[in-house]
């Protein structure tokens, strides 16, 4: 199952993996609604999100509690955390909390 943002719903490449059987669903990642309503019945999220992307994460950790999703994976592609010694890299207090409690 593929999540994408609305504006996304025409890419080629969504097509083909539809054509092959994949389960695309447009998600609008600024409503919670429609995040937690995606993940309905979904057990487990990998996030694949990356650069900008990452700040939009916080919503789906926090629309995925909300669904009943059991296991949520975060994603930290396309940051440099080579060398940063804090234990949860570029999440601030409140975010590092959340993922606490998402788990």
């Amino acid at each position: 199952m593929i999540y994408f943002k609305h504006t996304q719903k025409d890419k080629p490449e969504l097509k083909a993996l539809t054509s092959k059987g994949v389960e695309v669903i447009a998600v609008d990642y600024s409503s919670h609604q429609s995040i937690t309503n995606a993940l309905k019945d979904v057990d487990v999220v990998f996030s694949a999100l990356r650069d900008d992307g990452l700040d939009i994460q916080i919503n789906v950790i926090r629309a995925a509690k909300d669904a009943g999703v059991k296991l949520f994976v975060p994603s930290e592609y396309g940051r440099n955390t080579l060398g940063n010694t804090s234990e949860c890299a570029f999440i601030n207090e409140s975010d590092s909390a959340l993922l606490g409690a998402a788990n």
